[in-house]
């Protein structure tokens, strides 16, 4: 027996189900949320399927997707707690609690983790059933619509790799009609022989205004979810703001006048604070978040730099090296460039250690990274490029921490066209410099040099995200590209 919404079971029973999706508009892998309303409107209880027991087959969904333009048909599947679990062939007893009359059963459902998630841009029909008794009880259908993002920016912050797995959390802002959404997607390594990663449902956090700008999270030098609370943070002008795991709307300061740019990564260890790096011109400002909830971010201090950076960034040492926090940047000199490392606390920056790489300029659109070893030593890469017709690069590896600064130099392969950009990534495990990727961009092909030496070309995608971003992972590092369909995923680099 089938029947929508309100069904008269065995003339006493009268059982009414709803379903309705918190928004009628989400972004591709988005995380869809369901509110779920059963009310016996009867005269005795009834026992109803438990829709939040894991391993219930019932309630069931339905997602229909309409045919896009070009397509024959849609998509169409159904789904439960627990299909979505892959258990057993066949499911076990449904749990079922019981609803006295006139009673209203109220809860909500991801069908973001039951379901793989709505990636295919589009309108699609919602529907769900649920079993009382004999009778099939269909809730009314709904409709919502699948949009691509459009980032006007995309961060990737990491942290202390759990078993060297890769790890991630992506923080963008949604370009939207008078303002940005917030936005947040998980990211994990699954099956790192089979260089799979995965990026969760993400989640909408915060409305941010239409000139909000370096939206991050902080990357930590423990595990990036070791805290009870996690922390993005963008600006908005001169105005920095901040919103933990905890808050529903974001805390700010107000600078003295607005940066050209937050510093990349912000970081934070265990127990925080989070440190916030904010550059205009030669100024760096520190703004610090404690780690607690509703907690103030603070300016603490400003100082002047000897130089301009052309490029810059921010690293933690690990927890057995001490924690210290490095800020990092290059400045051009001519045909070479200095680069720059500095310790900094909330009472102050350090002294400025300063090592001159002769030979060429920083290669443009290709920021510096930096890491930390065990040791306490700050190793930093970067690209120079030689002047002249012949443009030779080299790699850059300089050191700080043993000794006096230092640096190593080694020649890239060349190719055929131009560079046009491209990004480094230190890869640490357990301690050590393991890895150091290196991807350039020629003519919008994407290229990584390999353990061999070479340069081998990624496999095509419809759009790497620019600038680069690098996913470390256990065994290779992963490129960030959107697909056709506007999606986020993690491209393999090549071995």
């Amino acid at each position: 027996m089938l029947i929508s919404a309100l069904t008269v079971i065995g003339g006493l029973n009268m059982i009414f189900y709803t379903i309705e999706p918190s928004r009628l508009e989400y972004l591709a892998q988005e995380e869809v949320s369901l509110a779920l309303v059963i009310e016996n409107r009867g005269a005795e209880s009834v026992d109803i399927p438990d829709p939040l027991a894991g391993n219930n087959n019932d309630p069931v969904y339905e997602i229909v997707r309409s045919p896009a333009e070009g397509e024959a048909q849609g998509t169409r599947a159904l789904i439960s707690n627990w299909s979505s679990r892959q258990g057993p062939a066949l499911p076990p007893p449904t749990a079922r609690i019981p609803l006295a009359p006139g009673a209203k059963w109220q809860g909500n459902v991801s069908l973001s983790r039951l379901a793989p998630i709505m990636e295919q841009a589009g309108e699609y029909q919602i529907g769900s059933s649920i079993t009382v008794e004999t009778a099939q009880v269909i809730a009314p259908k709904r409709t919502l619509r699948i949009q691509p993002p459009v980032p006007a920016t995309v961060n990737l912050s990491q942290g202390l790799r759990p078993f060297n797995h890769g790890q991630g959390e992506l923080v963008f802002l949604q370009k939207e009609k008078s303002a940005n959404g917030v936005y947040i997607a998980r990211v994990e390594e699954n099956e790192p022989a089979n260089s799979e990663v995965s990026v969760r449902a993400m989640m909408r956090r915060a409305n941010a205004s239409a000139n909000a700008n370096d939206a991050m999270s902080a990357s930590s030098n423990v595990g990036l979810y070791a805290d009870l609370l996690q922390w993005i943070v963008w600006r908005e002008g001169a105005t920095v703001k901040s919103l933990s795991t905890a808050e529903t709307a974001p805390l700010s300061v107000t600078l003295a006048s607005e940066p050209d740019h937050l510093v990349k990564p912000a970081l934070t260890t265990k127990g925080g604070p989070v440190s916030v790096l904010a550059r205009k011109g030669a100024s760096l400002t520190l703004v610090s978040i404690p780690s607690k909830i509703f907690a103030q971010p603070e300016q603490k201090w400003t100082f002047e730099l000897p130089v301009v950076p052309v490029s810059i960034t921010a690293a933690i040492a690990p927890v057995q090296a001490g924690g210290t926090r490095y800020v990092v940047f290059a400045g051009a000199t001519g045909n070479a460039f200095d680069i720059y490392c500095a310790t900094f606390t909330e009472a102050g920056l350090g002294s400025i250690d300063k090592l001159t790489v002769p030979g060429g300029k920083l290669l443009g659109r290709t920021p510096i990274t930096a890491a930390v070893d065990a040791e306490g030593v700050l190793h930093v890469l970067a690209i120079r490029e030689s002047a002249g017709e012949e443009r030779q690069l080299a790699l850059i590896e300089a050191t700080f921490g043993k000794g006096e600064p230092k640096f190593t130099a080694g020649d890239l392969p060349k190719l055929a066209k131009p560079v046009d950009e491209g990004g480094l990534l230190l890869v640490v495990a357990d301690g050590k410099v393991v890895r150091r990727d290196v991807v350039i961009s020629s003519e919008k092909a994407m290229w990584n040099l390999t353990s061999k030496g070479t340069f081998a070309q990624i496999v095509q995608k419809p759009r790497f995200y620019s600038p680069v971003i690098l996913l470390a992972g256990k065994e290779l590092s992963y490129i960030l590209f959107q697909n056709d369909k506007g999606a986020f995923h993690f491209q393999p680099l090549n071995r």
